[in-house]
C-alpha cells in the first residue's frame, strides 16, 4: 500500500510540475511574428515560404554515446554511400536547407547540455534529441517549450505521430516527443520474430494464421512455445548450449502485451486528470494464474546477453548487446525472441541464409487491441524555452518532418525493413509489419517517472514492480 501511495503521488507530483514548469511559455519564447507567404506541395500541404539568410538549425544529439546500443543516423549524415536510410537523411537535409536557406547541424551535445546552457542562458541551439527518459530531468526543470505551442507546427498531419501526441500530452503540454525526423516512432515498438527451422523442426504452424484468425492470444503463445524445449548436451543444465522457446517470458509479459497496461492509468478526456490502479483484481488474477506456471517452464531462457557471449568472439559485432541478440536467435537457440524494427537489420548483416519471420506482441484476449511499447531509451526531441526563434523553429521542423515522411520513412519502412530484411514468399511478414506500426503506443507513467528512492541507497522502479 505505500508503494501505491508512492506511485500514485509521483504520477500527481509529475503531472503537477509539468503543468507547472510550461505556464507562460508564449510570453517567454521569442518570435519574430514575420510575414510568411505560402506555397502548397505537390500533395496539397501547404508550408511557409521564408528566406533565413544563411542561419543554422543546430539540433543537440549525442554522436558519441558510449552505448552504441541506441544509435542512429536520422540527423545528420557525413556523405552519400548508397546505404537507403543514410542517403535519404542527407537528401531530406539538403531539400529543406535549400527551401529555406538554412544550415542543419547535428551537434554533439545532449539533454545534459541542454539542461546546464537554459540555466545559464546560453542557449544557442534549436532542439534536442536524446533518450527519452534522458530529456526527462530537464524537462521537470521546465526548460522546454510545449510542442502543441511551437507557431507553424500543424500536428493534424499525419507525420506528427498521432499516438506521440495523444500518449505524451500530460496537462496539455507536449514537452518530450517523437515525429518522422526519427524512425524511433516505430522503429523502438517490441514485438517478437520467430525462427522457422526450429518451428519446422518441431512441426509447429507459423503464426501468421493465427493472427489472420484473431487467435494469437498469450495462452496460443505459451502453448505454443512451451512445445519447443531440448536439452543438446544431454548434461541436464539449462545452458546457452540448449534450444529454447522464447526468451523471458512471465506474468509482466503477459500483462505487457496486450493493451492491458493502458488500464493502470486511465485519462479522463474532460478533465485530463488520471486515476492509477495497479492492483485491479483482473490483473492479480493474471498474475496469479500465469507466475507459477512460467516461472517452472523450461521451454524459457532465462539468460541475458552477458550468457548468449561467454566464450564467443564478438569481435565482428558493434557491441556486446547485438552480439547476445544475434547469437541467441540466429544460431539455432530460440525459437522466438523479442525484438524492434531497429534490431531487425542487424541479423540480416551478419547472417546469411536464415529464415525467420515476425509476428505482433500476442493479445490477452481477442477481444483486447493489439499493443506495441515504444522503449523509453528510444531517442525522442524536445525544444528550448530559449530557442533563438521560434518562428523559425516552427517553420523548419514543420517542413522537416514532412520531407522526412516523403523520403526517410519509405527508405527505412519499404525498403530496408519491408523489402530488405523480410523473406516471406508470401508477404505475410509485411502485414505483420503493417499491423505492428499501426498499434504502437507511448507509456508516459514508464517515461516520466522519476525513481523512488528505497532503503539500501538505490532507487524503486513503479513500472518496473508492478510488472
Amino acid at each position: 500500500m505505500k508503494k501505491l501511495i508512492c506511485l500514485i503521488l509521483c504520477a500527481v507530483f509529475a503531472i503537477s510540475a509539468l503543468a507547472s514548469c510550461s505556464n507562460g511559455d508564449e510570453d517567454k519564447v521569442k518570435r519574430t511574428n514575420r510575414p510568411a507567404t505560402t506555397e502548397a506541395a505537390n500533395d496539397g500541404y501547404v508550408f511557409e515560404d521564408a528566406d533565413f539568410n544563411g542561419a543554422t538549425f543546430i539540433i543537440c544529439s549525442p554522436m558519441d554515446d558510449p552505448n552504441d546500443n541506441f544509435r542512429d543516423n536520422y540527423i545528420d549524415n557525413d556523405e552519400v554511400t548508397g546505404e537507403p536510410i543514410n542517403d535519404a537523411v542527407i537528401t531530406r537535409n539538403k531539400t529543406v536547407e535549400e527551401k529555406y536557406n538554412v544550415d542543419i547541424i547535428q551537434r554533439d551535445e545532449g539533454s545534459t547540455y541542454a539542461l546546464e546552457a537554459s540555466k545559464s542562458g546560453t542557449v544557442d541551439f534549436d532542439l534536442v534529441y536524446d533518450w527519452g527518459i534522458r530529456l526527462v530531468p530537464a524537462a521537470m526543470e521546465g526548460i522546454y517549450y510545449s510542442l502543441n505551442k511551437v507557431p507553424y507546427v500543424n500536428l493534424d498531419r499525419e507525420y506528427w505521430a498521432p499516438s506521440t501526441q495523444d500518449d505524451l500530452t500530460i496537462a496539455d503540454k507536449l514537452l518530450i516527443w517523437t515525429c518522422d525526423i526519427s524512425m524511433n516512432r516505430i522503429g523502438y515498438a517490441g514485438f517478437y520474430i520467430f525462427n522457422k527451422s526450429l518451428l519446422d523442426r518441431y512441426m509447429i504452424e507459423y503464426p501468421y494464421e493465427l493472427v489472420d484468425r484473431n487467435e494469437w492470444t498469450c495462452d496460443k503463445f505459451i502453448e505454443m512455445f512451451s512445445q519447443i524445449g531440448e536439452d543438446v548436451d544431454g548434461d541436464t543444465l539449462w545452458t546457452t548450449a540448449d534450444i529454447y522457446g522464447t526468451d523471458y517470458y512471465g506474468p509482466g509479459s503477459v500483462i505487457g502485451s496486450s493493451d492491458l497496461p493502458r488500464t493502470f492509468c486511465l485519462k479522463d478526456k474532460d478533465t485530463g486528470r488520471y486515476t492509477v490502479n495497479v492492483f485491479s483484481e483482473k490483473l492479480q488474477q493474471i498474475y496469479t494464474q500465469y507466475k507459477k506456471t512460467l516461472s517452472t517452464n523450461r521451454s524459457i531462457a532465462n539468460l541475458g546477453w552477458e550468457d548468449w557471449i561467454k566464450g564467443h568472439d564478438i569481435s565482428r559485432f558493434a557491441n556486446q548487446y547485438q552480439a547476445g541478440r544475434v547469437i541467441s536467435f540466429a544460431e539455432q537457440h530460440l525459437a522466438f525472441r523479442g525484438t524492434s524494427m531497429s534490431y531487425i537489420p542487424e541479423l540480416i548483416s551478419e547472417v546469411t541464409d536464415f529464415q525467420f519471420g515476425v509476428v505482433p506482441g500476442p493479445k490477452y484476449e481477442t477481444s483486447n487491441e493489439y499493443y506495441h511499447t515504444i522503449d523509453s531509451c528510444s531517442p525522442m526531441f524536445s525544444i528550448p524555452k530559449q530557442a533563438a526563434d521560434m518562428d523559425r523553429v516552427g517553420i523548419i521542423l514543420e517542413y522537416l518532418s514532412y520531407e522526412s515522411m516523403e523520403k526517410v520513412l519509405p527508405a527505412y519502412y519499404e525498403q530496408t525493413i519491408k523489402t530488405k530484411c523480410m523473406s516471406d514468399p508470401e508477404g505475410r511478414d509485411e502485414k505483420m509489419l503493417d499491423i505492428i506500426r499501426d498499434s504502437v503506443y507511448y507509456d508516459w507513467t514508464g517515461l516520466y517517472y522519476q525513481g523512488i528512492p528505497d532503503s539500501q541507497g538505490g532507487t524503486w522502479d513503479p513500472i518496473g514492480t508492478m510488472y
